[in-house]
């Protein structure tokens, strides 16, 4: 014989308990894999956020090479035109024999 309490057996009341476990469990699995999927998102658009400012780095650093490089390569050319212009003066003003 079933116990009951206000019409409801104690096999209802387990019954029911199991069908709410269970919608729970389903309930809980869902909200877990809605997380995995918005990790998933958030780590993919993290990543392209840290290569896109990586690239805006590298095409600066690069330009700052080219740019110093340039302006090396300018003062390489400067010094050899004193050197020639320094050469050119010794010899103009070394005594006629």
């Amino acid at each position: 014989m079933s116990l009951k309490i206000g019409g409801v057996t104690r096999t209802d009341l387990t019954k029911a308990l199991t069908k709410t476990k269970r919608e729970l469990q389903a309930n809980i699995e869902g909200v877990r894999q809605e997380l995995r999927r918005d990790i998933s998102k958030f780590n993919k658009d993290i990543s392209i956020k840290i290569l896109e400012s990586e690239e805006r780095l590298m095409k600066e650093l690069k330009d700052t090479r080219e740019n110093s490089d340039a302006h090396q390569f300018s003062h390489m050319r400067i010094n050899d035109d004193l050197q020639e212009l320094d050469t050119r003066v010794r010899k103009l003003e070394q005594p006629q024999i």
